[in-house]
């Protein structure tokens, strides 16, 4: 057992030599290429590959300024011929003890490069606020591009997709689902490139198209090309507008139904309701309905009377109609969950269709929930980890 321990905490002091070694013979390296020769210290003792990888994104990200600077640096400051040698044999005695295995020698090696750069290269170290800097920038770079092409959080703020998403869940989305889009694009949002479409039964987060500077998040129900309906309640499809209508299959759930809702500034309970579970392409979903529900059917019938338009049309875009059975193409009809307390694409004028282009990415998974309740008691545990279906 001893031996394991000693093998352990020689393994580990090696380990710590050789970053400290990757560092220091990275630095000189970096000095003498400023200040002095070019690769001076070129296969001194290479280092791994996420150094390698820093590096590189570090350049990447202030090349320009590097330039422009280096010119000016190197007028004001030069190392001595003497200097660079001693440097390099410094560099040279760690490489070879480190070739060697030789943990006695390496130390020394070591220390003795580091007071040489304290003597000699002082000017142009690294400092502790620079190292600081350069890593959170780092950080703070990738991070943003996580955001901007990959996974964005949202947070639920109504129970329009209840039961399904809790007001309060914060969620992860998947940018990278459908495609990979332009940043901070919205009038219209633009695309680098689609290399899959939404499918009926999953769950999208996009932009309304009524109002840009919304986020919604609802159920793909239909797509381009499909007829749809919606009859007490009842879906009712025609994919691709073909052969005749179909009911999407569901049965009601024989248990109490009963939710939270956060309305006007406060908590409601409601348990005045209905569960239903709803299959659609092989995706089973849990779906609401309150008993003393106002008639939420699509097309909506008395709008068409009251609009200045034939029966059986409706005004989507200026000087453009659409069938209100037929999804355009590229476009998609999306629904709550929480089906008589839902704005979605039933509402032609608050949400309509939905744009592919329009679409931020798919909803994966729930990373935290806070309900009503104050301290621990405000949030979810068991909602934590759940995966979005």
């Amino acid at each position: 057992m001893t031996s394991v321990v000693k093998r352990y905490k020689t393994w580990k002091r090696w380990r710590r030599i050789r970053r400290e070694a990757r560092y220091l013979t990275g630095e000189v390296q970096r000095i003498l290429d400023l200040y002095g020769s070019q690769d001076a210290l070129k296969g001194a003792l290479a280092p791994g590959i996420w150094f390698k990888v820093k590096k590189v994104a570090k350049i990447g990200f202030t090349l320009g300024l590097y330039l422009l600077f280096r010119a000016w640096v190197r007028s004001r400051h030069s190392i001595a011929p003497d200097v660079q040698k001693e440097m390099l044999t410094a560099t040279g005695d760690v490489h070879k003890a480190i070739e060697a295995h030789r943990l006695s020698r390496a130390q020394p090696a070591l220390e003795n490069l580091d007071r040489a750069m304290e003597r000699h290269l002082r000017f142009a170290r690294k400092s502790t606020v620079r190292e600081y800097a350069e890593s959170l920038g780092l950080a703070l770079g990738i991070a943003l591009m996580l955001r901007a092409f990959v996974v964005e959080a949202f947070e639920i703020p109504s129970g329009s997709m209840l039961p399904t998403l809790q007001v309060g869940d914060h969620i992860f989305v998947n940018k990278f689902s459908y495609g990979l889009r332009v940043p901070f694009t919205k009038y219209p949002p633009k695309k680098f490139f689609h290399w899959r479409r939404p499918q009926r039964g999953q769950i999208i987060v996009f932009i309304n198209n009524k109002n840009v500077d919304h986020d919604f998040i609802k159920r793909v129900i239909a797509r381009g090309g499909d007829d749809v309906k919606v009859v007490d309640g009842i879906v009712y499809l025609r994919r691709r507008g073909k052969g005749p209508w179909k009911a999407v299959p569901r049965r009601k759930l024989d248990r109490p139904c009963q939710y939270e809702d956060f309305e006007a500034g406060q908590w409601i309970r409601r348990s005045d309701c209905d569960l239903w579970e709803e299959t659609l392409d092989g995706r089973s979903y849990t779906i609401i309905e309150d008993r003393d529900r106002e008639d939420k059917d699509y097309p909506p019938v008395d709008l068409y009377r009251e609009a200045v338009l034939p029966i059986g049309s409706m005004r989507i875009e200026p000087l453009q109609f659409y069938d209100p059975y037929r999804i355009p193409k590229d476009h998609y009809f999306v629904m709550g969950d929480n089906r008589t307390n839902s704005g979605d694409s039933r509402y032609p004028l608050e949400v309509g269709f939905v744009p592919l282009d329009y679409i931020k990415g798919r909803a994966l998974v729930v990373w935290s929930s806070w309900g009503p309740g104050t301290g621990l008691s405000h949030v979810r545990w068991s909602r934590i980890g759940h995966v979005i279906r």
